[in-house]
Order: structure tokens, then C-alpha cells, then sequence
């Protein structure tokens, strides 16, 4: 936290430690820390005060940090690896995701601060194959959609990429509560780890409704969501729908 205070990034990304000692104890640890790694104001760093207040998701840093997008929703839940398993390699891989996502750097040599116009592109077919072809079949065209949507930057092609988004998300949860994917139809509320991906994909329909309705103008910010969702949410479950299908499909048989 404090190299990474120390790259400039705080002023594109919002640092939080927090102890999870509780009370005065955990007041201790905290100022502790804060004074023997020399965190900079930009570290926001706290602890719990009682267990009350303590979170009910996430897991500690050393097994992986929790990663916010920049609407509030879960980019990541835990990043991998995480230092219990490859020690220092962990804090690389957070650098790589938000270098990947938004072009921000962790590291002393700060990104540029613009996307560059490459990132922007729908990954090529052969890399949104997540191995159920229905999925594969709406992915593809929504790729379709979008070259069209930024081609045009018109109210008609938008309506039409956000015709198919809507059918696919349905669609695709629909998949996960079918095969308990992620717990995704036994745990509470809000709690399964499908629960970010489907508030995505809730996100994104807003927005193409606020470019529909004349709220917004940007196409760009829609589009690379879409990237977003693809790079993060459906590689999460690349290849492992498949296989509950051809299990559910061999029980059958």
C-alpha cells in the first residue's frame, strides 16, 4: 500500500487498509502499521471499532484484495494469486488488473491516463468462447452490435446492441440459477459470487438506457464496459458451464 501511494495512483484510485482487530486493539494495529510503512494520507487506513461492523464478505489481504470498480461494483472479489500462495507475484497481479482495466499504474513509471483506442475493440471471437454455444452464439452477436454501435453512434444501433444485452443477461442467468453456478440459486441474497456479474450486466443496460433516453452521449463508455464485462465477468466461467452441462446432459443418458 505504501509503494503503491507512493506511484501517484492515489490519485486515480482509492487506497483502503483496514484491521480487523477490534476496539482499541485494533486502533493500536493500525496506527502501528501506519507508522512503521510511513502511509501517506492517501492510504485510508482504519480499523473496526465492534464486531457489529465487521464485513460480511471479502476475505483478509494476505488472501487476496477486493477490487471496486469505478461505479461502485465488485471488479474483483479476490484477486489471484494471493500472497499465501505466490508471496509478492500477488501485489503484481493487482498492478496488471487495474493497469488491464483502466490504465492506471501502481507502479513509479505512471500509464497514460487515456484509453488507448485498441482497448476499446471487442475481443476477436475466438477469445469470448466460454464453451456453452448458445452463450458463444450471443456473444458474437452483440460483438456484431457493438461494431455497429461504433460505426453509427446512433439512438437505433444503441437500441439494438441493448435489445440483445437484456435477452443474453436473462439468458445467462438463467444458466446459473439452472446449475447452482456460484451458488447462484442456494446462497442469500446478494451473496453468491455471480452476484457482481449480474449487477453488470444491470449497470451496462443502464447505461445504454441513458443513451437511448438522451442522458448520455458517450458510446465509448458503454463499449469498453462491454470489454470490461467480458475480460472479468464471462472468462470467470470460461469452460465450466460446459462441464455441468455434459455432466447434467451424461446423468441423463
Amino acid at each position: 500500500m505504501a509503494l503503491w501511494a507512493s506511484s501517484g495512483a492515489a490519485s486515480k484510485v482509492n487506497l483502503l487498509m483496514v484491521c480487523m482487530e477490534l476496539g482499541k486493539a485494533g486502533l493500536r494495529t493500525a496506527q502501528a502499521f501506519g507508522k512503521q510503512f510511513q502511509l501517506s494520507s492517501s492510504v485510508l487506513n482504519g480499523y473496526v471499532e465492534q464486531r457489529g461492523e465487521l464485513p460480511s464478505f471479502g476475505q483478509l489481504g494476505c488472501q487476496g484484495f477486493v477490487v471496486l470498480g469505478p461505479y461502485g461494483e465488485f471488479a474483483v472479489q479476490r484477486t489471484v494469486p494471493c500472497y499465501l500462495e505466490a508471496e509478492k507475484k500477488a501485489f503484481r497481479a493487482v498492478e496488471k488488473l487495474l493497469s488491464s482495466l483502466w490504465s492506471i499504474s501502481l507502479e513509479a513509471r505512471a500509464l497514460p491516463q487515456t484509453v488507448p483506442a485498441e482497448s476499446k475493440k471487442v475481443q476477436s471471437k475466438e477469445q469470448l468462447t466460454v464453451g456453452v454455444p448458445e452463450m458463444d452464439e450471443e456473444h458474437e452477436a452483440i460483438q456484431e452490435a457493438v461494431v455497429e454501435l461504433t460505426r453509427a453512434k446512433s439512438r437505433g444501433a444503441m437500441e439494438s446492441l441493448m435489445q440483445l444485452w437484456v435477452q443474453h443477461s436473462e439468458h445467462e442467468e438463467q444458466l446459473f440459477y439452472n446449475f447452482d453456478f456460484g451458488s447462484h440459486r442456494s446462497a442469500a441474497k446478494g451473496r453468491a459470487a455471480t452476484a457482481p456479474h449480474c449487477e453488470h450486466h444491470r449497470l451496462i443496460a443502464r447505461m445504454m438506457g441513458d443513451f437511448v433516453q438522451g442522458r448520455a452521449s458517450d458510446v465509448d463508455a458503454v463499449t469498453v464496459e462491454i470489454q470490461r464485462h467480458m475480460e472479468l465477468y464471462d472468462a470467470a466461467y470460461a469452460g465450466k458451464l460446459k462441464a455441468s452441462c455434459d455432466k447434467c446432459c451424461t446423468s441423463a443418458i
